[in-house]
């Protein structure tokens, strides 16, 4: 139980740190204290942060002990399968919309600037859905 409690609270902290960089008013604060050549850095920043901080979160759920909550039979097994699979496939088109470089800050080192004025995506999976990435992730 004790154990739990550690991982869902490390899990809650890496939420809100991860929601609060991603906020407008920190990005402000870091456009206006350091300017424009460092706020280009700052998706790949925040993406690397990212990662890098979830890592021990992901070590602890190895190491800690876990008890099996449920168990699918097997003709039905195919079932959460398959919508793995259809999730995949959206994760790849949401990422091939979303455009890879751009998601992941990566863009800036290939010597594309980012556009002054976003437009807010409504076509493709984006029609349906506000973030198609994170949706299939959490399937």
């Amino acid at each position: 139980m004790k154990d739990t409690f550690l991982l869902i609270s490390l899990l809650f902290l890496w939420c809100l740190i991860h929601s609060l960089l991603a906020s407008l008013p920190i990005k402000f604060f870091i456009k206006n204290r350091f300017g424009d050549k460092v706020i280009r850095y700052y998706r790949m920043a925040y993406n690397i942060f990212a990662v890098v901080s979830f890592l021990p979160i992901i070590g602890l759920m190895i190491v800690l002990h876990d008890n099996q909550l449920y168990s699918i039979p097997k003709p039905w097994v195919v079932f959460p399968l398959i919508a793995q699979f259809i999730s995949f496939l959206f994760l790849a088109i949401g990422l091939k919309e979303t455009g890879a470089l751009e998601f992941l800050g990566l863009h800036v080192l290939m010597g594309q600037l980012e556009p002054e004025h976003r437009v807010i995506n409504i076509s493709g999976l984006y029609k349906y859905v506000r973030h198609p990435l994170y949706s299939a992730g959490l399937v």
